[in-house]
């Protein structure tokens, strides 16, 4: 199978990931559930970077307005090059810790909160953040250690 190239926004010329060709998602139904939408981002003071197509000469939105696609990525070992950051926040005692509510393009059409736990980055250069790994927040559970979660455990996105 065919595959797009998504390059590091930053200019070094690093792989981040390869998807398949129709990762656009206009063609095949079952990859509706991979593609979402930035619907609400709490406690965050950064912006997520768009990784560009190779073959694609635009540049990359660095804006949180709910417009920033993100595909769910099936396994960390997927990127070809990808950096993650040590969790988010100073201690074990932050309480304002960025959440990111994404809505899919897929079957639900509801809103799914997630604790931000780590940043995606560029392997080369190591500048981002072009994603994130991150759990569902489940309103049974609460709220989990972020600085005790295995990095194995998370769901990750990048931002397209």
């Amino acid at each position: 199978m065919e595959r797009s190239k998504y390059k590091c926004p930053f200019g070094c010329g690093t792989t981040i990931i390869r998807l398949p060709l129709d990762s656009d998602f206009k063609n095949r139904k079952e990859d509706q559930s991979r593609k979402y939408v930035v619907k609400q981002i709490e406690n965050a003071n950064f912006r997520f970077v768009q990784c560009p197509e190779e073959n694609i000469q635009s540049i990359p939105s660095i804006n949180n307005d709910g417009h920033i696609p993100f595909y769910k990525v099936d396994s960390f070992w997927d990127f070809d090059n990808i950096g993650v950051t040590k969790h988010v926040g100073n201690d074990k005692e932050s309480h304002e810790l960025p959440q990111i509510q994404l809505v899919s393009s897929g079957k639900s059409l509801e809103p799914v909160q997630y604790q931000i736990c780590r940043y995606l980055t560029c392997g080369a250069c190591d500048k981002g953040a072009v994603g994130f790994g991150g759990y569902v927040l489940n309103k049974d559970k609460g709220k989990r250690d972020h600085v005790e979660v295995n990095p194995n455990d998370l769901t990750y996105f990048v931002s397209l």
